[in-house]
């Protein structure tokens, strides 16, 4: 996305609400993926270093389908992403 379809985004998310608004940069801003975000804890913050902690997943819709043809090689991964 370049910056104006980012801020066009983000005007919309912000039409639905601040929460999703919130989400919403998150994703953008931190290229975190959606079923790693949709379980996060306030556990997985640490303010003090500035990063999120990802250790858990969930798969989004489109992989949910792709589970009526066999399941996917899902393996969810801890990694880390830095708050700036």
């Amino acid at each position: 996305m370049d910056k104006d379809e980012v801020r066009r985004f983000l005007e919309k998310a912000n039409e639905r609400g601040p929460r999703d608004e919130l989400i919403c940069r998150v994703l953008v801003f931190t290229g975190m993926r959606l079923g790693e975000c949709t379980v996060l804890v306030a556990g997985d913050f640490d303010i003090v270093r500035g990063q999120i902690t990802l250790s858990r997943t969930v798969p989004t819709p489109h992989v949910l389908q792709l589970w009526t043809r066999g399941r996917p090689n899902f393996k969810p991964k801890k990694r880390i992403v830095l708050l700036e």
